[in-house]
């Protein structure tokens, strides 16, 4: 049986009804000829017409019908806004039947479309009574770019299809077969005779058409999806039936009869959870959404009384459910009368409520209005599923809708098809006709546009992020980071309408801290707003639930309530830098400190890491500032919030670096607070280290001064004495800064944001000595616009060097240098000054806090529309792909219509530390570490020439390094020895009676060679046991 599938994304927030208000029928219209036609999916397009999908059987040039010429054909009508037909074409072949049952308008203002074959031309079924699942993609006027048949050699049907995020498309519905492009079938047993045994079909294509993956759903009986759509985690939900108790599906209710069945499957297709509904009949779910709060609401039919199921009428009820984000039931109701009651196509509303369609038989209960026949009946529920209002439509014979979408201008397009010729119909053809009917909306349409905007000195600027600049989902919440100089901008208009006491009202925010509206401009046809986010917030991690309720209230009318949304607060996250000497584990106490305050989640917390990578040699990566913090906006942007910038704590050179790129060439403004630790900033903190019993190779002694404006060493062997600076002399030590120019053997200060520094061997100790003469060169730099005087939000030194006199809030711990960072009171300090609102002075001398203020609006701000025409792929390595140590990996991309492509490769304890930015797609190699084995994550990341940021990722595996290993202790005894290939576990062959014990010096994975060609895997044991046998 063909169902309603079609599915609602958009953008636009709509007004809604003040009080219930039954819409009338604006236009109706018959498609058809003389014949039989039935449409499944009609879509509201964005030239605010419609496109409809369904089936044909009349002749060339009767009635509508054009380009069919034998059979049943697939028919796609497309219709201007008044319901008048621009174009229509027919797919499919003579002397075969096939059906499109869903249609999506694309990003590039084309087609996908979905359905089932059995054209025995294309298809791959040996038996030409059996059908493939059918894919076409076609351009803005109808015209074919390319078809997909997919299936194996029994029966295949699709019934839903939406493009995704990636740009790809995700499709169900249901396979019979276990062979061709279908794997993974749990049976052949049948429960019923009436449904043979079957699998629900979930396969994801690429933009091109190409499976990425598929999975077979359900058990032994029968099983058949009838809706799919992705989910807001980037998963999927798939609604539909099971007759099932085994396999996949667990808590049916019935033995022979069939219950409703979710499944939530994640990104890459796996179950993360599954529900059966109903009772002990039959039960199906024909049409499912994810609501604005992240739960699920789904219709469809119910034959039972008992179990999940109250409030049967009689016959079989349309039936709904609503679902919590989980699965759990929240509630359900049944809808209809005494006789047969469905619900095809259910939708979520802009206030919050539902439309549900399909088709009613009875004249009692819950029905009003009945023709006779079968009616299509269209029903208005709450948010709680009351009835709202109820609508019969049609005439004295049967019709049913099968689809139904709330359009922009707050109305309603539905269809489906009729056999009636009175009444609510007209203009019919004969037999059965397409019936497309458009009901009334509210008041005038009103778009609502949201913008996150960064304020720079009043200049108005727009970050390229995810979330940026895109018109607001109302099928999710707004996730914004406060940072108390980022803010929101919505932008109202449209309808003609004068609204200029529209209010902007927040409320229900669970903490003190709540935003508030400012409007900026306003004129008779649109207002700027600004939300304004909490300047800061204590105690918890985020502010949950700011109701945000948007009411305009024309000259000459009562006010409107426009819309409401849940805008979620959270802290701005917290990027550290640490030392030159030091690493990423500085930062150990003070993030499980911020964790245990319970105002931070750890995706909030990141930490850079570079360290030295030999023993006597001395290469260092310094961190890309900019790059490393795009990473941390684009690991948020993937779970859906948008942070307008980091709170940046910078200890040693850490602190140096935050410095330097607020200040430097390359500086964003994407930085709300810097605190540094142990970081002067007119001097070094490295003197002390300079010693000659540290370093007998120097020609330094114990007298290394910090800096002359500073004054002497105090306390030090030397008091009195100075140095002006420190210079590299060396011509062995080589200074790499991105082609910046060195003076004088100075490096300008603010290449290092970008830099790395290296240093051969060849002097050994010496060499290092004079490292450490480079570092004193770049930390001595000059009094700055930041801090003067050597003013430090927290300034923590050296035991060894004691407190600088006339320091900002300097404090003084027995603490050694690297150490510092993580002492009890510098954390508490650090939470405090986190915790402290932007209007706090930390330094009254020389320190100015960076003011926030008012954007200066561009009154012609566009929204940038949300177009996936870039695509951006990772050629290698391959997914899962086994590399030894030492093996030389390839990093290869390709791209089309993506720039700034950059590449992330976890790598070192699973930390993301390579950090790629070349611009364009291309390689690069580098060598695997078997000291550090297990999976490693790649991704990529660029931006298209819309704004898109366009991603894809896979992951590969290191083999630990290779050990020795001892001969074997049996009859002919021979050696093993360490081998590379990355193959799948074979055993050897061993003589009876003996054993062979091989001993790992860690739990890594290796590889095992016999001498003789056999192979063996281990698989991470401290100790392998190998019997013999024959």
């Amino acid at each position: 049986m063909l169902r309603s599938i079609c599915t609602l994304l958009y953008f636009l927030l709509l007004p809604t009804f003040i009080i219930a208000q039954v819409p009338t029928i604006e236009w109706q219209k018959c498609l058809g000829g003389s014949v039989e036609e039935r449409a499944y999916c009609i879509r509201q397009t964005t030239d605010g017409g419609y496109i409809v999908a369904g089936y044909t059987n009349s002749d060339e040039g009767d009635g509508d019908v054009t380009g069919n010429y034998d059979d049943l054909n697939s028919w796609i009508v497309k219709l201007n806004a008044a319901g008048g037909i621009q174009w229509q074409t027919c797919l499919g072949s003579n002397d075969y039947f096939d059906f499109i049952t869903s249609i999506q308008q694309t990003t590039d203002g084309g087609y996908i479309v979905a359905g089932h074959t059995d054209d025995d031309k294309h298809a791959t079924a040996t038996n030409d009574v059996y059908s493939d699942g059918w894919v076409i993609k076609l351009g803005q006027g109808g015209v074919i770019q390319w078809q997909k048949f997919l299936g194996g050699s029994d029966f295949e049907e699709f019934q839903s299809i939406e493009q995704t995020t990636d740009g790809g498309y995700i499709v169900a519905g249901f396979t019979r077969s276990n062979d061709g492009d279908v794997s993974g079938n749990h049976g052949t047993n049948v429960e019923n005779t009436f449904y043979p045994s079957r699998d629900i079909w979930v396969v994801k294509l690429s933009s091109s058409g190409n499976i990425q993956w598929q999975k077979c759903l359900g058990g032994t009986g029968s099983e058949s999806a009838e809706f799919i759509q992705q989910t807001l985690d980037g998963g999927y939900i798939v609604g539909g039936s099971a007759y099932s108790t085994d396999g996949d599906v667990s808590g049916k209710h019935g033995f022979g009869y069939s219950d409703g069945w979710v499944v939530k499957l994640s990104p890459a297709g796996s179950i993360q959870w599954q529900k059966c509904l109903g009772g002990s009949a039959d039960d199906e779910i024909l049409s499912i959404q994810q609501t604005f709060d992240g739960g699920y609401i789904t219709s469809g039919f119910t034959g039972s009384s008992d179990g999940d199921v109250s409030g049967k009428h009689g016959g079989n009820d349309n039936w709904v459910v609503r679902l919590s984000s989980s699965g759990a039931i929240q509630w359900q109701k049944c809808l209809g009368g005494s006789l047969g009651d469905r619900g095809y196509s259910i939708r979520q509303t802009t206030d919050g409520g539902y439309i549900v369609a399909g088709y009613t038989s009875s004249s009692n209960g819950d029905v009003s209005g009945y023709n006779g026949g079968t009616d299509c009946w269209i029903v208005k529920l709450n948010s709680s599923g009351n009835i709202l209002w109820q609508k019969c439509l049609g005439g004295t014979n049967y019709e049913t809708f099968y689809s139904i979408q709330q359009t922009t201008d707050g109305g309603y397009i539905a269809t489906g098809y009729t056999g009636s010729s009175n009444r609510d119909v007209s203009g019919g053809h004969g037999s059965n006709d397409i019936w497309v009917v458009k009901l009334t909306g509210g008041p005038p349409p009103l778009t609502l546009q949201h913008f996150h905007q960064i304020l720079n000195n009043s200049a108005f600027s727009r970050r390229e992020l995810l979330q940026t600049a895109i018109d607001l989902d109302p099928q999710k919440s707004l996730n914004v980071c406060a940072d108390g100089s980022s803010a929101s901008i919505f932008k109202m208009y449209g309808g003609g309408i004068d609204y200029s006491q529209a209010v902007f009202k927040p409320s229900g925010s669970d903490v003190s801290q709540t935003g508030s509206f400012t409007v900026i401009t306003q004129s008779r046809d649109s207002i700027i707003a600004r939300y304004n986010h909490p300047d800061y917030i204590q105690g918890p991690a985020k502010s949950i639930g700011q109701l945000v309720r948007l009411f305009a209230t024309p000259t000459s009318t009562s006010p409107i309530p426009l819309t409401s949304f849940i805008i979620t607060v959270y802290r701005a996250p917290v990027f550290m830098v640490h030392g030159l000497w030091s690493d990423a584990s500085c930062y150990s106490t003070t993030k499980s400190t911020l964790l245990s305050t319970g105002q931070y989640e750890p995706r909030f917390l990141h930490v850079v890491d570079y360290h030295e990578t030999a023993n006597r040699s001395f290469s260092v990566n310094v961190p890309k500032i900019p790059e490393q913090i795009d990473l941390l906006f684009y690991l948020l942007e993937r779970e859906g919030i948008s942070a307008g910038k980091v709170d940046y704590i910078g200890h040693s050179m850490g602190g140096i670096l935050g410095r330097l790129y607020l200040q430097g060439p390359t500086s964003r403004d994407d930085v709300h607070k810097l605190i540094t630790v142990n970081t002067p900033h007119s001097g070094s903190p490295m003197p002390s280290l300079l010693t000659s019993t540290q370093y007998p190779y120097t020609n330094y002694n114990a007298c290394v001064i910090i800096n002359k404006a500073l004054g002497p060493f105090v306390g030090g062997a030397c008091d009195g004495g100075s140095v002006d600076d420190l210079r590299v002399n060396s011509a062995a030590i080589r200074v790499d800064l991105n082609g910046a120019t060195r003076t004088n053997n100075k490096v300008p200060a603010h290449a290092i944001v970008t830099t790395e520094l290296t240093q051969s061997d060849t002097f050994g100790k010496r060499s290092k000595a004079k490292i450490f003469e480079l570092v004193l060169d770049l930390y001595n730099v000059t009094p700055n616009a930041l801090f003067q005087d050597d003013h430090d939000l927290v300034v923590a030194f050296n035991s060894q060097l004691g407190g600088m006199s006339g320091s900002c809030k300097s404090i003084f711990y027995n603490q050694m240098h690297i150490g510092s960072v993580g002492n009890p009171e510098v954390i508490n300090k650090l939470i405090a000054l986190l915790n402290s609102p932007t209007s706090t002075s930390f330094c009254t001398s020389g320190f100015n806090p960076i003011t926030i203020n008012p954007p200066v609006i561009n009154t012609n701000l566009q929204a940038k529309t949300k177009a996936m025409t870039g695509s951006l792929h990772i050629n290698s390595p391959s997914r899962g792909q086994y590399v030894a140590n030492g093996q030389i990996i390839t990093v290869s991309i390709s791209a089309s219509d993506v720039v700034n492509v950059r590449t992330y490769v976890g790598y070192n304890s699973d930390t993301l530390y390579s950090a790629r930015s070349n611009g364009m797609p291309g390689s690069y190699t580098f060598v695997a570490d078997g000291r550090f084995p297990g999976e490693k994550p790649v991704i990529v990341s660029g931006k298209a020439s819309d704004g898109t940021i366009v991603t894809d990722t896979t992951h590969f595996y290191v083999i630990g390094a290779c050990h020795s290993i001892a001969s074997g202790n049996w009859s002919n005894a021979a050696t093993w020895s360490c081998g590379h290939e990355p193959s799948i576990y074979e055993a050897v062959t061993i003589n009876s009676g003996h054993t062979v014990t091989i001993s790992t010096p860690t739990a890594q994975a290796y590889r095992l060679r016999y001498t003789g060609g056999k192979l063996i895997y281990t698989t991470g044991n401290n100790k392998v046991l190998v019997k013999g046998g024959s």
